[in-house]
């Protein structure tokens, strides 16, 4: 199913009680689903979200299939690195291609007076 500990946590979005209209993701999303039988057993299990009008998101065709209770949509690979790196912190002014890019450039061409293009010089 999904792991233990604060990475099961960040693969994961927050729990989203589900209320039976249809199915409320796009097709192919991963989702960790809970849903309920006609016997009152609930399943806690992870799956491919294909949507479509037959099936447990939609609940007018319980206790037929079961009913989904609630959901929580797996984070892409690119999210989860997003989040990982602004919660490291600012980036450095050395590795900032901004900050860098701003930087005045020095010169150090012997026909200029002083022979640099720093003003403290």
């Amino acid at each position: 199913m999904s792991g233990s500990g604060a990475n099961a946590r960040d693969e994961w979005g927050a729990w989203i009680l589900h209320d039976g209209k249809g199915c409320p993701v796009r097709p192919g999303t991963i989702v960790e689903v809970v849903s309920e039988d006609g016997f009152g057993f609930t399943r806690r299990y992870i799956a491919c979200a294909s949507g479509g009008e037959y099936s447990s998101w939609n609940w007018k065709h319980y206790p037929t299939l079961m009913r989904v209770l609630r959901y929580r949509v797996k984070k892409p690979d690119g999210m989860k690195i997003l989040e990982a790196s602004l919660s490291v912190g600012s980036p450095s002014r050395v590795n900032d291609p901004v900050a860098s890019a701003t930087r005045p450039v020095r010169s150090h061409r012997p026909d200029r007076a002083g022979g640099t293009d720093d003003p403290e010089a």
